[in-house]
């Protein structure tokens, strides 16, 4: 019995020493690095053997209910209600205007007839006992292509003569202008500026007559003439400046021929077309 004493008194002293030296020990460096941990496993942890694996209890399928069918009806359809028509109006279908054409070609020009007021401002020679020309021509003019025609134009001219009265003498000078020439526009309407050259005879009439000198003289004589200018036509008016000469219209005292040198001035107007 004092043996057993003995070991149970040094084993408690050898356990005091061995915890003195644990406390007395320092403790170790901390450590920033985390414990490392065991690499991750998808596979499932092993069963424990002790615990007997429950089987899922299986769960009897619910039949889906079927729905009867539903119950058939002897009625008919019902059919979709019909619209009224509309009401009646007197008014009549809106008007739209009808589209736009495109241009065309310009219409064919048209012969036509017209006529012509005149007025002439002599010149030169021509001015000398006259102080002007007023008159009227007749015209016709034939399309022969898009933009000219060809004219004829028979004219009548009176001219206001510088005299004096009291001497008893009446002199008088009229001119027959008859005129064959072209016409050419620029524009194919025919509207717009416009050129004219035309040639052909004016006839020459004068008369002196004095009766209280017992003179009574007159004269009639063919002269070739031209007419060169220009003009402008808006619709059925048209204006036309011009250079009139009538050549060889009479002689100076030295016996050479003269000419007469005036500037016409016409307003027309178109009386229809052919």
């Amino acid at each position: 019995m004092a043996r057993w004493t003995h070991a149970v008194i040094a084993l408690l002293g050898l356990l005091g020493m061995t915890g003195l030296a644990l406390a007395q020990s320092p403790p170790p460096p901390y450590s920033a690095q985390p414990p490392p941990q065991p690499p991750y496993s998808p596979q499932p942890p092993p069963p424990d053997p002790a615990q007997p694996s429950q089987p899922y209890p299986a769960q009897p399928s619910q039949p889906y209910p079927a729905q009867p069918p539903p119950p058939y009806s002897s009625q008919p359809p019902q059919p979709y209600p019909a619209q009224p028509p509309p009401p009646y109006s007197s008014q009549p279908p809106p008007s739209y205007p009808p589209p736009a054409s495109p241009a065309g070609p310009a219409p064919a020009p048209r012969s036509k007839l017209g006529g012509d007021l005149a007025f002439v401002l002599p010149l030169g020679d021509y001015s000398e006992g006259i102080t002007s020309a007023l008159g009227m021509f007749g015209r016709f003019e034939r399309a022969m292509g898009p933009r000219s025609f060809a004219t004829i134009r028979l004219g009548y001219l009176y001219h206001l003569i510088d005299s004096e009265p009291s001497l008893g003498v009446d002199v008088s000078f009229v001119m027959f202008p008859i005129f064959v020439g072209a016409r050419y526009n620029f524009a194919p309407t025919g509207d717009g500026l416009f050129l004219i050259s035309e040639g052909g005879f004016n006839i020459l009439w004068s008369s002196v007559s004095a009766p209280d000198l017992g003179i009574e003289d007159s004269s009639t004589r063919a002269r070739f003439a031209l007419n060169l200018g220009a003009g402008y036509q808006a619709g059925t008016i048209s204006a036309k400046g011009t250079l009139f000469v009538t050549t060889n219209a009479g002689e100076d005292t030295d016996g050479s021929s003269r000419s007469l040198v005036g500037l016409m001035v016409t307003l027309g107007l178109d009386f229809g077309t052919l």
